[in-house]
């Protein structure tokens, strides 16, 4: 495994961070489509903003169309993780509140969460679609490659 040192010039250094993030990334996403841990997508969306980071931190690693095409793929893939995850993240926040209440207070709240689980539920598949999408699986090998003509691995 390579390490990031001061003497690696840009480019390589682009390369192992994104590399880093992408095996992130791509280490919860069987997690992530499972969907009994939310903490799985979360720890992949989390590497999936370092990745877009790491294109803001070395500009110049990257010509700016393929960087601006890598940043719009990570764009769309962000928005469908982001979409479940914000629900997620919603919903255990209801769940703490609900815990605050009278009996009477946490029973109204009910339907605002079978509206919540619905929503989620849309936005699950959705994002399941993307994950099992030809866009995604390209999206992937390409990254992959670009790291690897980064790194020259």
């Amino acid at each position: 495994m390579k390490y990031l040192l001061e003497t690696h010039d840009l480019a390589t250094a682009c390369g192992l961070v994104m590399n880093r993030h992408l095996n992130a990334m791509l280490a919860r996403e069987a997690g992530t489509r499972d969907g009994r841990d939310i903490e799985q997508l979360h720890m992949m969306r989390v590497a999936l903003r370092k990745l877009r980071a790491a294109l803001l931190v070395f500009p110049g690693a990257i010509n700016k169309p393929e960087r601006e095409a890598l940043e719009s793929e990570l764009s769309w893939l962000g928005d469908a993780l982001g979409d479940v995850r914000d629900l997620d993240v919603f919903l255990d926040r209801m769940a703490l509140t609900r815990s605050e209440l009278d009996s009477d207070s946490a029973g109204n709240l009910r339907e605002v969460d079978r509206d919540i689980e619905r929503r989620r539920s849309a936005k699950r598949d959705a994002m399941l679609t993307a994950l099992n999408d030809a866009r995604y699986t390209g999206f992937v090998a390409v990254l992959r490659r670009r790291i690897e003509k980064l790194v020259l691995v």
